[in-house]
């Protein structure tokens, strides 16, 4: 019985992640050409939303094949091994693009802040 709480929490989890992966990447498709505030934050979204829909799908695809084998509890399989390196790039990878992300956005709204004052003070 407890076990099964604990699958549909980390069911609930995955489906919650895939979730709003796929819907980064339809909004980010939608207004990749529209976005008024910045240009690259459709592309920002497209880009983690794929990225984090593939390690969703990476993790799903490693519990089925951890659930169909039984052994896998003594010495994890070559597949097994492959998707944790897989993942763990991805989370390095989703990591590196919202700092990126970030910094640009910091930088942008510098630069913007710092452009008003200089035409308030030269104007």
């Amino acid at each position: 019985m407890h076990v099964h709480r604990r699958n549909r929490k980390i069911v609930s989890a995955i489906g919650a992640a895939y979730l709003v992966s796929k819907c980064a990447v339809y909004i980010g498709a939608v207004y990749l050409d529209d976005c008024i505030v910045q240009r690259f934050i459709p592309i920002y979204l497209v880009v983690g939303g794929v990225f984090g829909l593939s390690g969703n799908v990476s993790g799903l695809v490693q519990s089925v094949c951890e659930q169909k084998d039984p052994e896998h509890q003594r010495q994890p399989s070559a597949l097994s091994k492959f998707f944790k390196v897989f993942e763990s790039l991805i989370g390095c990878f989703m990591i590196a693009w919202f700092i990126a992300g970030q910094c640009s956005h910091v930088c942008l709204s510098l630069s913007l802040s710092v452009c008003g004052l200089l035409r308030r003070v030269y104007i």
